[in-house]
């Protein structure tokens, strides 16, 4: 199906079309779809989702402003008739199915032109319980005009508010979030889940489905059952001579006019230390130290009068303690 690359000439009509491609690569049960740029620049790894350790199959790179598929080292490239290829052309004319890997370890890449239809979806309501076959035959309720897509490929069945999904053909597969469903075995389905089948994309939502049109090949048979979803027209919106002008978004915070009126303050230095006190400890002490003698002498006195006239001492402690007071007074507190 696909045609190796062995002269310039071969590349000449997808030179003029420059048209985005669509790539699906099915790696055992994973699927994932990929996009190559209009103008054929650069190349990129025809790999698995996973980043650097993802396994890589073949090589995709731009030669003579086209892109040109080759495998990788040690690997083969086999077309969908079975003949082996060293690079191929990758054109967007007809939707292709290439090989690439080794017996027993291999993956499928398709090729595709991508169209409006890819990124446009219907969304889809149902009154009551429904049941949705998709596959190539015209007999099925959606027809999917692909050639590797099986005459009767999946089930939908929808049943109390409930989505149920049957996968009929185990090739080139039904995947759900991107995982290979088991042939034969109901899968129901949650709000949010992606169906998957060689680029028709069918989301399931609450009552409802959504699905797009992959290279205008998808057929919708409703029936009364089927409500559409049909989103309101968009109307411009008017414009007069004053909307015409630009709208203003931010506005100046409000800001309030204040006198400031100057006011002056004096602050006083400190004061000044004291001066250390220089009179002399002898001139401190000297009036306490007298008076205490003084008191002692008299009390001495007082008691040798009254022990030579024989009278009684007592008449002499009033005067004793008088002397002994003012004595501890000077000596404890003499300043």
């Amino acid at each position: 199906m696909g045609r190796a690359l062995i002269c310039p000439a071969c590349s000449s009509q997808q030179a003029e079309k420059n048209t985005t491609m669509l790539l699906t690569l099915i790696s055992g049960e994973k699927i994932h779809t990929s996009s190559l740029p209009k103008e054929p620049s650069g190349m990129s790894w025809v790999s698995e989702a996973g980043g650097l350790s993802a396994q890589r199959f073949g090589l995709i790179e731009a030669k003579d402003e086209v892109w040109v598929l080759s495998p990788k080292k040690g690997m083969q490239l086999i077309d969908n008739e079975g003949r082996e290829l060293k690079s191929v052309v990758l054109e967007s004319a007809e939707e292709r199915a290439y090989t690439l890997g080794v017996p027993g370890s291999s993956a499928t890449l398709i090729s595709r032109e991508q169209t409006a239809g890819d990124t446009h979806f219907k969304i889809i309501g149902f009154k009551t319980d429904e049941v949705i076959t998709i596959g190539s035959s015209a007999d099925n309720t959606l027809t999917y005009a692909s050639p590797y897509v099986a005459g009767t490929h999946a089930c939908i069945n929808y049943y109390r508010d409930v989505f149920f999904l049957t996968s009929l053909e185990s090739t080139p597969g039904t995947f759900v979030n991107t995982t290979m469903l088991t042939p034969q075995k109901k899968r129901e389905l949650k709000p949010g889940d992606i169906i998957e089948i060689l680029g028709l994309v069918i989301t399931i939502g609450h009552r409802f489905i959504s699905l797009n049109n992959p290279s205008d090949a998808l057929t919708i048979h409703d029936n009364d059952n089927f409500v559409y979803y049909i989103p309101p027209p968009y109307t411009p919106p008017k414009q007069g001579p004053e909307e015409d002008k630009e709208e203003e978004y931010f506005y100046p915070a409000p800001r309030f006019k204040r006198d400031i009126t100057p006011r002056r303050f004096t602050v006083d230095a400190p004061p000044p230390p004291e001066k250390a006190d220089e009179t002399p400890i002898a001139l401190k002490i000297g009036p306490s130290l007298v008076m205490a003698l003084a008191a002692v002498f008299s009390g001495v006195m007082m008691f040798t009068n009254i022990m030579d006239s024989g009278g009684s001492i007592l008449r002499a402690v009033p005067m004793l303690v008088m002397a002994v007071a003012m004595l501890t007074g000077a000596v404890v507190w003499p300043i």
